[in-house]
């Protein structure tokens, strides 16, 4: 399948949820999540991977559960940033649950590199940290450079600008310059502010280790966290996917003193802990396949 079909769906997608969010009252959100967000999803093209990729760790009936939880989860995040701009301390309250206050409250104070994962909802996470309190600034893929843009741009845009309006005067590092992405980096660390940087996907380089994720190897990007290291600023992790009814935003504090290689083992870890608790909070299902068995030969 190539990218071109599954962005003429993603379109159709978008235009489809964008239509019932502003015809429909939000107590039938849920009903909009039920049928458009799970029968015109684009990811339904990828189905077969997705649920392939469950099903090495869990049963049928746990994927389907997990398939369609996933789908919701995507639908989920549309309706959200079609609304960024309502976002405040009353969607807060209500729709966010933070199982760790101690942990935000430090990161509030002292800022520092927060590694979270693709979930759907890492920009919506964005604006729940800024929402309490958070400085914020995250790392981002530029939309343009994108083969989707030319079909979902706009949206995607959308998504940076609304969510951006609740960093605090933070903003999305973009990729695409790597000399001026490292100087925001080292500003926006030594600032005390709350960097988000998403880690979860294998790109190796010479300097990057070697990482576990229910099996897979995995070695992520790691210049944000050699940056951390070097400064000495607090590493954190998050998870935040729906689940039971809200937002759960899950914090863990990750230990520097084993450098990069613990850092990268306990990020993978936290991760794979919250798979292992609730299978439709990753969105790394889709790219799993593409993930390496550890060779045996290997001592």
């Amino acid at each position: 399948m190539d990218a071109i079909t599954f962005a003429k769906r993603y379109r159709l997608f978008l235009q489809l949820m964008s239509w019932g969010a502003r015809v429909l009252p939000q107590q039938l959100y849920p009903l909009l999540i039920r049928t458009v967000g799970r029968w015109a999803n684009p990811y339904l093209l990828h189905c077969v991977e997705i649920k392939s990729a469950m099903s090495t760790r869990f049963s049928p009936d746990k994927v389907r559960r997990a398939w369609l939880g996933w789908l919701d989860s995507h639908a989920l995040f549309t309706l959200d940033f079609l609304h960024y701009d309502m976002f405040d301390a009353d969607w807060l309250r209500r729709c966010v649950k933070v199982e760790n206050p101690g942990l935000l409250e430090s990161l509030r104070q002292s800022g520092g590199l927060l590694l979270t994962y693709h979930t759907h909802h890492q920009n919506t996470m964005c604006c729940a940290l800024g929402l309490s309190g958070c400085k914020v600034s995250a790392i981002a893929s530029a939309p343009e450079d994108s083969p989707m843009f030319a079909y979902i741009g706009r949206w995607a845009q959308r998504v940076n600008v609304g969510s951006e309006k609740h960093f605090r005067g933070g903003r999305y590092l973009f990729t695409n310059d790597k000399r001026q992405l490292a100087r925001s980096i080292r500003q926006c660390l030594r600032g005390k502010k709350v960097l988000v940087s998403l880690c979860d996907f294998h790109q190796p380089t010479a300097q990057s280790p070697q990482g576990y994720i229910l099996g897979r190897v995995l070695s992520p990007p790691t210049g944000a966290i050699g940056v951390a290291l070097k400064h000495g600023v607090p590493i954190y992790a998050a998870m935040f996917a729906p689940q039971s009814g809200q937002l759960r935003l899950q914090l863990t504090r990750l230990d520097a003193k084993g450098g990069l290689p613990a850092i990268i083992s306990d990020y993978l870890a936290f991760l794979e802990s919250c798979v292992l608790d609730n299978p439709c909070c990753w969105q790394g299902w889709d790219w799993f396949h593409e993930l390496a068995l550890p060779d045996k030969s290997l001592p």
